[in-house]
């Protein structure tokens, strides 16, 4: 996410890396007066980079115990299993808000796990922390992520 908002870096914006990317994202436009098309333009590269970035951090490679391992040690789990399958196993009733995955490195607490489906629905709502869902499901980890529809 350093490399997208490095690009726009001016005197009229300076990225605060305490703030959630989405309030960033609408403050870079704010501050570079972007019309609406430019936006939407501009929200196509955000969200890719947020896809490379998760990619970056947690893995890509779904064949890969560590990345597995690795995610059950975000999400809390506290007896991290031996095996691929027993970590999607434990993995798979968690819900998470991916962007707050993304926003982890910056903000420092551990990521929020919700335990029903539909309050991970009423904070990505209350928030505005929308993962592009479209470019997940190109395959690797994210798509054992992924929830049915959010709305």
């Amino acid at each position: 996410m350093n490399d997208f908002f490095s690009q726009y870096t001016s005197r009229n914006f300076t990225r605060d890396p305490t703030i959630g990317l989405t309030q960033e994202f609408d403050r870079l436009a704010l501050a570079n007066r972007w019309r609406r098309r430019t936006v939407s333009r501009k929200r196509c590269e955000f969200r890719t980079a947020m896809v490379e970035e998760f990619n970056l951090r947690y893995g890509i490679d779904d064949r890969s115990l560590a990345s597995w391992q690795n995610l059950c040690r975000v999400f809390g789990i506290q007896v991290v299993p031996e095996s691929i399958s027993k970590c999607k196993q434990s993995i798979r009733s968690i819900h998470v808000n991916l962007v707050d995955m993304i926003e982890l490195k910056n903000n420092g607490g551990p990521v929020r796990v919700f335990r029903h489906l539909n309050s991970l629905r009423q904070y990505t709502k209350e928030t505005g922390k929308w993962f592009p869902k479209g470019e997940a499901k190109a395959g690797g980890i994210l798509k054992h992520l992924l929830r049915t529809q959010m709305i």
